[in-house]
Formats: C-alpha cells, structure tokens, sequence
C-alpha cells in the first residue's frame, strides 16, 4: 500500500492503523493521502481503495479510535456505501457503538516523526 504523509505523525503507525481497518473491512487498500487540517476524510464512491485522510496538527493531539471509524467510513464509500446506508450502523456513523468497534485503536502506537 503507499502512503503518502504530509503530517508530522509516523507513517509506521499510520500504516498499522489503517491496514487493521482494512483487514476488518474486508479491502484491500491501494492508497492513502494524510494531509494536515482538521480531522476528516474523502473517497470516492465504487472506487479502487484510495483515500485521503486529514489529521488535526501535532499539538491537537489524535484520537486513534475515531481515526479507525473515519478510515472504515471512507473505505466504505470505496466499496459504493452511501452515507444513507451507512446510518444503519454503528460502525459508519457517529453514533451507537462505534467507540467500543474501533476501541483496539487506542492500543495502538501513534506518535510523531523524529
């Protein structure tokens, strides 16, 4: 998979992160483009496994647990899921379970570039 990151957060860590949502979402992920902003992501719908993922700078800190939620969001779309859809679950929405879903996020390590 290659991934390019603009952010000062470790691609390793990145890496690892997004290849377990990947493994749980069933995708086999081209791509990933992290960006610095406020944390959100894109992907096309029905498209081959890409994404672009902006994360909140340095000093903000990262929740890894919404991380994983906004990575397995994104490569929903990917798999032609539209947002609609996507409220019949905790997994994809902000709201139910999805903290307890992706929680084995926070167990991962995701600290900054040397």
């Amino acid at each position: 998979m290659k991934i390019v990151n603009k952010t000062r957060w470790c691609t390793k860590h990145l890496r690892n992160i997004i290849k377990q949502v990947a493994k749980e979402e069933c995708v086999s992920l081209k791509g990933a483009f992290f960006s610095p902003n406020c944390p959100s992501g894109f992907a096309y719908y029905r498209s081959v496994p890409n994404v672009t993922l902006k994360l909140p700078a340095v000093k903000y800190g990262i929740n890894k647990v919404a991380l994983a939620k906004v990575i397995a969001h994104e490569l929903a779309h990917c798999q032609g899921v539209h947002h609609r859809a996507m409220l019949r679950t905790s997994r994809y929405r902000w709201g139910g379970k999805w903290q307890e879903i992706f929680a084995w996020a926070d167990k991962l390590a995701l600290e900054t570039k040397e």
